[in-house]
């Protein structure tokens, strides 16, 4: 076998294993800690700060992106490293890490409510913080920053809005083939 049959040399492949373990580990924590909120928002709506469960899902979507970087790296250098990890892992472009955009939101959040206030006209309802049922479309506009959606799943970022149980999905699926290489060896799946 010479160097130019692998990407990783193999006693490092560890490395790479905890790192995108101590990734997913986080991530499932705070989805853990959304699933409790959620059913105690059941029994009590209104009565819980959004703030908390919406830190946790900006937690699971940056988590999301620090993984996805593994395998979609941006920079030339380290495509075939990427390539390598996506055939081992069975990652395609359809996968729901490979998605720029919500992760975009969260990192450049600045950037984008700069943005959002030099385009909108910001009069109706404004909530920073919003966890609830989806707003009805009514004549008096609703300016949600940052939003979950009880009733559909969704979250929002300045008013886009994003489907996060597939990136969840993915990464407990990913959790999981992780544990079992560290398990292996600390090997890649073959």
């Amino acid at each position: 076998m010479s160097d130019d049959d692998f990407v990783i040399f193999p006693p490092f492949e560890t490395f790479y294993i905890v790192s995108l373990l101590s990734c997913t580990e986080s991530a499932l924590i705070s989805a853990e800690w959304v699933s409790r909120y959620l059913q105690d928002y059941v029994k009590t709506p209104n009565k819980l700060p959004p703030q908390p469960v919406l830190n946790h899902f900006q937690n699971i979507a940056l988590q999301g992106a620090a993984i996805s970087r593994f395998f979609w790296p941006t920079g030339k250098k380290y495509q075939r490293r990427g390539a390598f990890l996506r055939e081992r892992f069975k990652l395609d472009d359809s996968n729901p890490l490979k998605s720029r955009e919500l992760r975009n939101r969260m990192e450049h959040y600045d950037e984008y409510l700069d943005d959002y206030f030099s385009t909108q006209h910001i009069v109706g309802h404004i909530l920073p913080d919003y966890v609830g049922p989806e707003p009805d479309v009514e004549e008096v506009p609703y300016h949600l920053f940052r939003a979950y959606f009880v009733d559909t799943g969704r979250v929002a970022i300045l008013g886009v809005r994003f489907e996060l149980q597939p990136l969840v999905d993915e990464i407990l699926r990913l959790h999981e083939l992780l544990q079992k290489c560290d398990e292996m060896g600390s090997r890649f799946p073959k």
